[in-house]
C-alpha cells in the first residue's frame, strides 16, 4: 500500500509538471535548455534547490535520489542543495534513495523491463533527450546493441550505493536529522495532542536536534528499518546500503513503532540483514510489542540452529566494542573510529582462530572488512579477507568462501595467495561437484600462481603472510589444486576416481548416499589398490551414518521426523530402497568400526583427528550404549577444549592464519556447540530404532516370542501392579500407554492408528505392544538421563576454559575476546553451570539474560 501511494504520488507531481509554463528557458538548437548558462532558470533554480515546487512537495534532490541519479545527484549537492530537506511525507533524501532503491524492482517488473538492468538517466541514443524523473532507461550491456536479458540480479543497487554515499559524504549532511530516533520524537511531543499541537491547540515548539524533525513526520523512523520494513523482491534485497549505514554510525538499536530493527528484519526474512544487524550490536533480547525476544523470535520462525548464530554474532558484536561505543566512535570520530573498530574487529577474529571458533571469527573477519578498503592497512586488508575466506571453509560454507576469495582476488590480482584462496574454496566439497568450466578456472588460478611464483624474487610484501610450515606454502598449494585438476581430468589411480565419486555423491546437495555407499567400497577394494586408504575408512564411516539417519527417517512412525530439515542433516536424495531399521542398525555398527579403526591406525596424528572420539560417541548413543557413548564425548570434547587453550596462550608474534591453525590442532569438526545437536540427533536416531523395533516385535508376536524382547539394547520395564495375561485383552493399558508413547515422539496418531488396527483382537500382540512400548521408553529415559550428565561433566569443562582464557586475559590480554563466546557454550551445555564470581559484569549480565531472560535479568 504504501510503494501504491508513493507511485501516484509521483505520476500525479509529474502530470503536473508536464503542464507548466515553459516560458523563460534558455533553448539549444536541440531544443533542450542550456545547463551550463548561469543565466538559465533552470541552473538558477539548481543553485537553489531547496525551494519546493509547492508546499511539501518533491525538490529536484528527491527526484534524483528515488531514480537513482547519481550524477544528478552529485550536481545538485554541489550547487548547494540541502540533504536532509524533507518532502511532504517526512522523507529525506536518504529515505528517498533507500525507497527508491526498494521498489525499482518492482516498477521494472511492472514495465516489463529487466531488472538486471542498470539505469541511465538521459541515456538516450545521442543524448538530446532527458528522461523524466522517476524513469528508468534499459542500458545498453557489453557495447553489443543489445538490451540486458536473462535471470533478475542487483546491479541496479549500484546507481542507489553511489547516491547514499553522495549524501552520506555531504558536509551539511546531518546524520540526526536522518536517524529519527522514535522515542525522543515521541518525548518531545508527549505533551501535545499527538498532532504537534499543544494543550491550548497552538503549534508546540521543538528545540535542539528535535527541531529539525518535519511536522508530519509519516517516514519518521530509521533508514535502517526502511532497509527491513519491506519483503521487497528478494530477500536481503538492500544488504548492501543497510551494511555501509551500520558502518556510518546508524543506531542498529533503531525502532518503528515500537517493533525493533531486528524484529523487522527477522519477521520480513531478511537473514544477512538481521546478522548485520546483530553484529553492529542490536539488542537481541530486544521485546517485540507481543512479548517475545528478538532471539525467541528467530527459534520460533527458523528453529534451534539460526537462533543459536544469532546469538554467536551477538557475542562477536560484544567481543569489538560495546553498541554504543561503536556508535558513539562512528558518529565523532568518522573514518578514523571506523579504523579503530575495523582494528579491533581484526584482533577479535585472530582472537576467535585461536579458539577454533570458526563461525565468530568469521563474524569478526566480516565486520572489519564492512568498514571497507581504506580503514585497514594493505596487508592487514588482505589478512582480513583471506582468514575470512578459510573461516567460512572450515564451517563448510563453500559458495560464501569463494564469493569472499573473488572480493580478495578483485582487491589483489597479483598475489598468489588470492588466486588460491579462489581456488581452493571452489574446489571445496560443501561447494559440490566441480563442472569442466569450473575446473578450467581452477587450473587457470593454479597456472597464474606459478607463474608469479617463477618470477618471484621472494621479497614480496605477502611473502609475510605464508605459512611458516613449508607443506602448507603458496607454492604448494598451487601444486595441490593443479593436481586436484589433472586429477579430475586425466588418467588417475581407478581407486581415486571411485573415491572421487563417493565424496562428490556425498558432499553435493542432492546427492544418492546409496551411490556414495557403492563407490566407497569400490574404492577400498585391495585389488584397486588406493594410495592412501586409511582416510577412506573415516568416509566410509560418515557415509554409513548418514546412510542409517536416512532409512530411519524413511521409516519413521513420526511425521516430524520425515519431514525434519536441520542444519546437521545433508540434503540427499530420496532413497530407492528404504529397507528397514535392521539395516539401519547394522550400517551405525559399520560406521562405529569404521571410526574405531580409524581412530587406532592415526596413532601419530598423520591424518586429522576430525574428533573420532566424539564420532565413536555418537555411534554408541545412535546404539543406545549410553554410558560408553558418555565416556568416548567426554574424553574427546576434554582433549580439544585444552588443545585450544594452549594455542589461546601462544602469544607469538606472528599471527596465524585460519587455514594453519586448523592443521596445528589436526582437528577439524568445528567447536562443541556443533556437538550438541550431533548428540541430540544421535539419540533421535536412537528413538527411531527402538520404536521400529518394538512395533515389528508387536506386530509379529506369538507365543514363542511373547515372553523376550528383540534386542539387549531395549531395558526390561518394570511397572507395579501391571499383569499382562495373553487370554486377557489390556486395551485399556494400551490406550494410556500409546499416549504416552506419542509425548516420547514415538510415533504420532496416523501411526497409533495403524498399529491398533493389526494388532486389535489378539492379546499376545496386545500385549507385546505394551512391554515393547514400555521398554523403549524406559530405554530412551537412560539416554536422556546419560546426555544430561554429560552437559552437567562439559559445561563444567568448558566452564574451566572459560576461567584459564579469562587468567590469560589479565595477563597478556591475548584472548580477552573469546571468553564471551566461550562462557555462552558453557551455558548451552548447562544452564546452571557455576560461573567464575571474578569475570567482568558485561560477561555475568550476558549469562543472566541467556539464562532468565531480558527482563529477570534487570
Amino acid at each position: 500500500v504504501m510503494l501504491e501511494k508513493i507511485l501516484n504520488e509521483i505520476e500525479k507531481e509529474v502530470e503536473e509538471s508536464k503542464e507548466g509554463d515553459d516560458e523563460g528557458c534558455n533553448l539549444n538548437a536541440e531544443g533542450l535548455e542550456d545547463l551550463t548558462d548561469p543565466n538559465s532558470a533552470v541552473y538558477s533554480h539548481v543553485a537553489n534547490s531547496n525551494v519546493l515546487p509547492k508546499e511539501g512537495g518533491w525538490a529536484a534532490i528527491h527526484f534524483a535520489c528515488d531514480s537513482g541519479n547519481h550524477e544528478g545527484l552529485r550536481y545538485l549537492l554541489e550547487a548547494g542543495a540541502d540533504p536532509n530537506l524533507t518532502e511532504r511525507m517526512g522523507a529525506t533524501p536518504l529515505h528517498r534513495v533507500i525507497l527508491g532503491a526498494g521498489k525499482y524492482p518492482l516498477t521494472q517488473l511492472r514495465s516489463g523491463k529487466s531488472i538486471g538492468n542498470t539505469a541511465s538517466v538521459g541515456g538516450g541514443d545521442n543524448g538530446s533527450k532527458m528522461a523524466l524523473p522517476g524513469v528508468v532507461k534499459s542500458k545498453v550491456v557489453g557495447g553489443s546493441g543489445k538490451k540486458g536479458e536473462g535471470a533478475p540480479d542487483n546491479k541496479y543497487l549500484d546507481d542507489y550505493m553511489k547516491c547514499l554515499k553522495h549524501v552520506l559524504d555531504s558536509n551539511r549532511f546531518d546524520l540526526m536529522a536522518n536517524e529519527r530516533k522514535e522515542e525522543e520524537y515521541q518525548r518531545a511531543s508527549k505533551q501535545n495532542d499527538g498532532k504537534g499541537n499543544n494543550k491550548n491547540g497552538e503549534k508546540a515548539k521543538m528545540t535542539g536536534k528535535m527541531a529539525n524533525l518535519p511536522k508530519d513526520d509519516g517516514f519518521g523512523f530509521s533508514p535502517l528499518c526502511l532497509c527491513v520494513c519491506q519483503g521487497y523482491t528478494a530477500r536481503d534485497a538492500l544488504y548492501p546500503l543497510l551494511e555501509h549505514l551500520l558502518t556510518r554510525g546508524f543506531d542498529p538499536n533503531a525502532a518503528m513503532c515500537g517493533v525493533s530493527a531486528l524484529h523487522i528484519a527477522l519477521r520480513n526474512a531478511h537473514y544477512g540483514c538481521a546478522f548485520a544487524l546483530t553484529r553492529a550490536g542490536a539488542n537481541i533480547n530486544a521485546v517485540h510489542p507481543d512479548g517475545k525476544t528478538a532471539l525467541q523470535a528467530s527459534e520460533l520462525i527458523y528453529g534451534e540452529s539460526f537462533a543459536r548464530e544469532l546469538r554467536e554474532a551477538s557475542v562477536v558484536a560484544m567481543a569489538v566494542a560495546d553498541p554504543t561505543r561503536r556508535r558513539d566512535m562512528l558518529r565523532d570520530q568518522g573514518r578514523e573510529g571506523a579504523k579503530k573498530l575495523a582494528k579491533r574487529a581484526m584482533n577479535a577474529g585472530h582472537s576467535f582462530v585461536k579458539a577454533s571458533r570458526w563461525r565468530e571469527a568469521a563474524g569478526a573477519y566480516s565486520e572489519a572488512a564492512a568498514y571497507g578498503p581504506r580503514s585497514l592497512p594493505t596487508r592487514e586488508r588482505f589478512e582480513c579477507l583471506r582468514n575470512m575466506s578459510e573461516c567460512f571453509l572450515q564451517v563448510e560454507r563453500g559458495l560464501k568462501s569463494e564469493e569472499v576469495a573473488r572480493q580478495l582476488l578483485k582487491e589483489f590480482p597479483r598475489v598468489p595467495l588470492a588466486m588460491i584462496a579462489v581456488g581452493e574454496a571452489m574446489s571445496h566439497p560443501s561447494c559440490g561437484k566441480l563442472t569442466p568450466e569450473q575446473l578450467k578456472e581452477v587450473n587457470k588460478y593454479a597456472d597464474d600462481a606459478l607463474k608469479i611464483e617463477k618470477k618471484s624474487d621472494g621479497k614480496e610484501w605477502w611473502r609475510t603472510l605464508e605459512p611458516t610450515n613449508r607443506s602448507n606454502s603458496s607454492l604448494l598449494r598451487a601444486l595441490k589444486l593443479k593436481g586436484l585438476v589433472e586429477g579430475r581430468t586425466k588418467e588417475q589411480n581407478p581407486a581415486v576416481k571411485v573415491a572421487n565419486t563417493a565424496l562428490d555423491e556425498y558432499f553435493t546437495p542432492g546427492g544418492s548416499i546409496e551411490k556414495a555407499a557403492f563407490a566407497i567400497e569400490l574404492a577400498l577394494k585391495p585389488e584397486l589398490n588406493h594410495p592412501s586408504p586409511l582416510p577412506l575408512h573415516g568416509i566410509r564411516g560418515f557415509i554409513y551414518y548418514s546412510w542409517a539417519s536416512e532409512i530411519l527417517r524413511a521409516n519413521s512412525l513420526c511425521r516430524t521426523d520425515r519431514e525434519r530439515k536441520d542444519g546437521l542433516l545433508r540434503v540427499m536424495a530420496p532413497l530407492k530402497n528404504k529397507m528397514s531399521f535392521k539395516e539401519a542398525q547394522e550400517k551405525i555398527q559399520i560406521a562405529f568400526d569404521e571410526f574405531e579403526y580409524y581412530s587406532k591406525m592415526n596413532v601419530n596424528g598423520e591424518f586429522p583427528k576430525l574428533m573420532y572420539g566424539f564420532n565413536i560417541s555418537k555411534t554408541n548413543f545412535a546404539l543406545g550404549k549410553f554410558e560408553v557413548g558418555k565416556r568416548f564425548a567426554l574424553a574427546s570434547i576434554k582433549e580439544r577444549a585444552e588443545a585450544d587453550l594452549v594455542r589461546l596462550d601462544d602469544t607469538g608474534n606472528r599471527r596465524k592464519s585460519a587455514s594453519e591453525a586448523a592443521q596445528d590442532d589436526h582437528f577439524e569438526g568445528g567447536s562443541t556447540q556443533k556437538l550438541i545437536l550431533q548428540l541430540n540427533w544421535a539419540l533421535d536416531m536412537n528413538r527411531m530404532l527402538v520404536t521400529q523395533m518394538v512395533i515389528d516385535y508387536a506386530t509379529n508376536a506369538d507365543a514363542s516370542s511373547k515372553d523376550s524382547l528383540p534386542s539387549t539394547m531395549l531395558l526390561e520395564p518394570m511397572v507395579k501392579g501391571l499383569t499382562l495375561k495373553d487370554d486377557v485383552i489390556n486395551m485399556p493399558h494400551l490406550c494410556v500407554i500409546l499416549e504416552k508413547a506419542v509425548t516420547y515422539k514415538l510415533m504420532d496418531k496416523a501411526s497409533e492408528k495403524r498399529l491398533l488396527e493389526k494388532i486389535s483382537g489378539n492379546p499376545v500382540k496386545v500385549n507385546a505392544a505394551i512391554r515393547g512400548l514400555l521398554s523403549a521408553m524406559k530405554t530412551l529415559e537412560s539416554g536422556y538421563q546419560a546426555m544430561a550428565d554429560l552437559r552437567v561433566e562439559v559445561g563444567k569443562i568448558i566452564m574451566r576454559f572459560v576461567a584459564g582464557a579469562h587468567r590469560m586475559q589479565k595477563q597478556t590480554k591475548s584472548s580477552s575476546r573469546v571468553v564471551g563466546s566461550l562462557l555462552m557454550e558453557a551455558l548451552e551445555w548447562d544452564k546452571n553451570v557455576k560461573i567464575p564470581k571474578d569475570l567482568p559484569k558485561m560477561y555475568l549480565k550476558m549469562a543472566q539474560e541467556f539464562t532468565q531472560g531480558p527482563n529477570n535479568s534487570k
